[in-house]
């Protein structure tokens, strides 16, 4: 039973390239050697060089075009021939026009990370005076059906007393 049944099966022993090709190799065409639990072993068809490809990093394999194309999740990189994840390099911002910085940047730069300082935000006044206003909107509807509930039932008890007399 194959480790590889994808990969193994849709390549069947032909040439495949990866997408996108591993940087510092200039033939993008390899062919399946092995695969172990970890990792794919491939070699490449013009030069021979061996390639061990996480399988982390193989993706999609894509066997509608004449040539089949095998998808990387990242860049890889060919570095001292060991295929590796390509990290781009950074990058510093060019200097002002009139600005002149010495051969000696990186030794004037402190050793150690800048302190951190607290940034105090605005004043809460103006979320003070909304929480004041909303308590005494809330103590007026309070208020309000308070009032309502003592005038009502004397005006209901006045009905009724009216409405007796009618009847009698």
């Amino acid at each position: 039973m194959s480790l590889l049944p994808g990969l193994l099966g849709l390549t069947a022993g032909r040439s495949f390239s990866f997408y996108p090709p591993i940087l510092g190799i200039g033939h993008n065409e390899w062919r399946f050697r092995r695969a172990t639990w970890s990792e794919f072993v491939v070699v490449n068809t013009q030069s021979g060089d061996e390639a061990c490809i996480p399988r982390s990093f193989v993706g999609d394999v894509s066997a509608n075009a004449p040539t089949i194309i095998v998808g990387l999740r990242r860049e890889m990189e060919w570095r001292d021939g060991i295929a590796v994840p390509y990290r781009r390099p950074v990058v510093e911002l060019p200097i002002a026009v009139n600005e002149y910085r010495s051969a000696g940047v990186r030794e004037n730069r402190p050793h150690r990370p800048a302190p951190v300082v607290n940034i105090r935000l605005e004043a809460g006044a103006p979320v003070k005076n909304g929480r004041k206003a909303v308590v005494l909107v809330m103590l007026g509807i309070v208020s309000t059906a308070i009032v309502a509930d003592i005038i009502r039932p004397s005006q209901m008890l006045d009905r009724i007393g009216a409405m007796r007399v009618s009847n009698s």
